[in-house]
């Protein structure tokens, strides 16, 4: 017997207003979003949508429907919607603009970066990770304290972090590109490889003399930082950066001419 989900009122009024918004409940299977009232994330899959009928009945119950349709029509809420409906595929790179002391600080170092590349003012990203095809469903690869991780669903990822930039290939990757991309940063997922902390040092003194001190070649693997594996992906598939993956930080990743922007 199918479990019975209970929805809170407000996120079943979003889930209607996506309904009718986007043609009907099977063009949204597994979109994900952010109930604008209490913040909770509203996954729908085929389960949910099976029990719409009685999701709708709810909404319709409810006084402050209007309050709700006006919110979402709101400037901020658009966009963060349009950041949630980018629809990724296996190779995609996303860029993420965290809000913690760690991403903050990241992100003064790659202004200056902007500024000394003669770049005019931009968001500047912090962070980097990779959609990779894993018993054929999508997961996000990144590096991150622990090393590098690989975990279920792109688009929960995506959610999770709203302030991110999507890049795909200018070129669309082949399906033998993209397994051959999968396969390059599982196997690093695979063996232990601890975070390089040391490239924050590494990269300050690059940002300001233009001069790399920390690993290259095949030593710079076996501490691997979050951009050096989005370049180490981008490298092995489409030799993006001639091999010189180890001083790559995330403003490197967006300017590289492999890439695009993912139309929404």
């Amino acid at each position: 017997m199918m479990n019975k989900i209970i929805w809170k009122p407000c996120c079943a009024k979003e889930i209607v207003r996506i309904w009718d918004n986007f043609g009907g409940p099977m063009s949204i299977v597994n979109y994900v979003t952010e109930c604008p009232i209490c913040g909770s994330f509203i996954g729908l899959t085929q389960t949910s949508l099976e029990q719409a009928v009685d999701i709708r009945k709810i909404a319709n119950k409810q006084s402050k429907f209007n309050k709700i349709n006006k919110m979402s029509r709101s400037k901020n809420y658009k966009f963060k919607v349009k950041q949630e409906i980018v629809q990724p595929q296996v190779g995609d790179i996303i860029l993420v603009h965290g809000q913690s002391w760690l991403a903050r600080q990241i992100q003064l170092f790659m202004n200056i970066y902007r500024k000394r590349k003669g770049l005019p003012s931009r968001k500047v990203y912090n962070h980097v990770a990779v959609i990779v095809d894993l018993y054929g469903e999508q997961y996000v690869a990144e590096a991150i304290a622990k090393g590098v991780t690989i975990t279920p669903n792109a688009n929960i990822y995506l959610a999770k972090n709203p302030d991110h930039l999507v890049l795909t290939w200018a070129n669309p990757l082949s399906n033998a590109e993209a397994n051959k991309l999968s396969k390059t940063v599982v196997q690093y997922s695979l063996v232990p490889h601890r975070y390089d902390v040391l490239n924050f040092f590494y990269q300050m003194k690059y940002i300001f003399t233009g001069k790399w001190s920390g690993p290259v070649g095949d030593q710079s693997r076996k501490y691997i930082y979050c951009s050096e594996l989005g370049a180490i992906a981008m490298d092995e598939t489409r030799n993006c950066f001639d091999g010189k993956t180890w001083d790559k930080n995330p403003l490197d990743i967006e300017l590289s001419e492999c890439l695009k922007v993912k139309n929404i």
